[in-house]
């Protein structure tokens, strides 16, 4: 578990941008953290403690009552994204916060030490808030991401992050009138054969709706493709055709 004096280098030592920096990580980073055991953090008693009203910030009020969210997303991850979501439509700070908090995400995915810090729930609250404050502090992010980061710290929710941050794209999408759709293949699709599969799509999606194409590859499925639009999914892939022949095998044949 990430320790007290872990995170005070996570405090002193890690602004987003060097976490991003991997070679910084495994060069400064990684070789200090077994050296600092014992200095622990807590809150300056002069200083009121930051972002403590911004708790409301997951609250019902009348001016948020007049925003829709185009999604239900349930339980707690689906909680702070809508809440998170409106504070951004208020704020007009949509995509801004999307790519500040994925840059989070990404840095976590980076560094050990910072993924530690975001999942360890041993760390007290207020040494979690303290840190995020002095770590995101210096950088420019909008408010709104550090608060919304200070408020995940105080209530113990940093470790859910990278799922709220997903539900909060899906969201996002949702407001836009997108539509994702997943290509996977074996072997990556030219320019031209992804435009061809775009085209034939869009037949499945609502004339006020645009798709948004992502493609991935996974050798695995062998040859041919499987598409994912929402909640539809077509299983074209080579390797679906061989388990249906094995199961028309063992239909006719039985267990050998």
């Amino acid at each position: 578990m990430l320790k007290s004096g872990s995170v005070l280098l996570l405090r002193r030592a890690l602004p987003l941008r060097r976490l991003l920096n991997s070679r910084f990580i495994a060069t400064t980073v990684s070789p200090r953290i077994g050296a600092i055991a014992h200095e622990r953090l807590s809150p300056s008693p002069t200083t009121p403690p930051p972002f403590r009203n911004e708790i409301k910030f997951f609250a019902s009020t009348p001016e948020q009552d007049h925003i829709e969210v185009p999604l239900f997303i349930p339980g707690v991850v689906g909680k702070y994204a809508k809440a998170l979501f409106i504070t951004a439509v208020r704020s007009g700070a949509l995509e801004t916060v999307e790519s500040e908090l994925k840059q989070v995400v990404e840095a976590a995915h980076n560094s050990p030490t910072f993924a530690d810090f975001l999942k360890d729930l041993s760390v007290p609250k207020e040494v979690r808030v303290k840190a995020v404050l002095d770590i995101f502090g210096e950088t420019a992010f909008s408010d709104v991401t550090k608060n919304f980061l200070a408020v995940l710290a105080e209530n113990g929710r940093l470790r859910l992050l990278e799922k709220m941050v997903m539900a909060y794209s899906e969201i996002i999408m949702a407001y836009k009138g997108q539509v994702k759709a997943t290509i996977t293949t074996a072997l990556e699709l030219t320019p031209q054969e992804l435009e061809g599969l775009r085209t034939a799509l869009k037949g499945y999606v609502k004339p006020n709706q645009s798709l948004v194409v992502n493609q991935q590859v996974d050798r695995s499925i062998i040859g041919g493709l499987v598409i994912d639009v929402e909640d539809k999914h077509i299983d074209l892939s080579v390797e679906n055709r061989i388990r249906q022949i094995e199961q028309v095998i063992k239909e006719a044949f039985g267990e050998i």
